[in-house]
């Protein structure tokens, strides 16, 4: 069965950053992502004294925007919006050191979005807002998963961590050895562990079922807010349904595919 792991943050955002931030690149790069109009070259010119990078993400429609077409952007230590129109706004409460990623949190989380530097990992309720440490992390962050109801880090050599978001603590990886995790906010988990089963959850990860017999070829796990779904090969996609069964159909617009997972031997705990 051939699977990938979806990055939280896109490779291309990690090559702009590795200058700045010690962002390695993944092993391969094909991350689709929506192109995001640049905001004008004055606004730019204004938040310029370091790198500028755009703030990648993977929340569907509207990447690296705000509601009202604002431009996220990564700039060193700050969080920079650009309206429009030209404006800038940046975050009055800086990171210790540059930012190398950030993603939105699900709504099941309370939203906001979660960032990280070269060793912690931070929460912030807006884009904008103060930094609230959740956790130290032992290696660059490849990029976060969202399950049922905790968060799991993908770092680099394999490493996994699953740490919960409100009263911020690690946790067990759950399910055991679990690579790989996807989500609808209604508690369906979809998930990739390392003995090379898909597994499934309709109680928000409290207890899975395995499914690997039913699906092949796994090229990508997708969490949205009403629904949590295994693409496969061939343009082809089994959702989980709320009864726990699981419904394929044709995707009528493929994804490409993503860079291979790490082996077994790389996970650590």
């Amino acid at each position: 069965m051939r699977r990938s792991l979806r990055l939280g943050a896109s490779a291309s955002l990690c090559a702009a950053l590795a200058a700045a931030s010690g962002c390695h690149q993944p092993r391969s790069a094909a991350v689709p992502q929506k192109a995001a109009s640049k905001p004008p070259a004055h606004a730019v010119d204004a938040v310029s004294t370091l790198p500028t990078y755009w703030f990648n993400d993977r929340a569907g429609p509207g990447d690296a925007e705000e509601p009202d077409g604002s431009q996220r952007l990564l700039r060193g230590a700050d969080r920079v919006l650009v309206s429009p129109a030209g404006s800038v706004q940046v975050s009055s409460m800086r990171a210790p050191r540059d930012l190398a990623g950030g993603v939105p949190v699900p709504a099941r989380f309370g939203g906001g979005f979660v960032f990280w530097t070269g060793d912690v990992l931070y929460r912030s309720r807006t884009y904008l807002g103060p930094l609230e440490a959740v956790a130290p992390i032992p290696t660059n962050v490849l990029g976060v998963a969202f399950g049922g109801d905790s968060m799991l880090v993908l770092s680099e050599g394999g490493y996994r961590r699953q740490h919960r978001l409100e009263q911020p603590a690690r946790i067990s990886l759950t399910p055991r050895g679990v690579l790989d995790t996807a989500a609808s906010d209604d508690g369906r988990v979809i998930a990739l562990d390392a003995a090379g089963r898909a597994l499934v959850s309709i109680d928000r990860g409290q207890t899975f079922r395995d499914v690997s017999s039913e699906l092949s070829d796994i090229v990508e796990l997708h969490g949205e807010a009403s629904a949590a779904w295994f693409e496969l090969a061939g343009a082809r996609a089994a959702f989980l349904m709320p009864s726990g069964t699981l419904e394929q159909r044709a995707l009528s617009t493929p994804t490409a595919p993503k860079h291979a997972d790490p082996s077994a031997s790389e996970i650590a705990s």
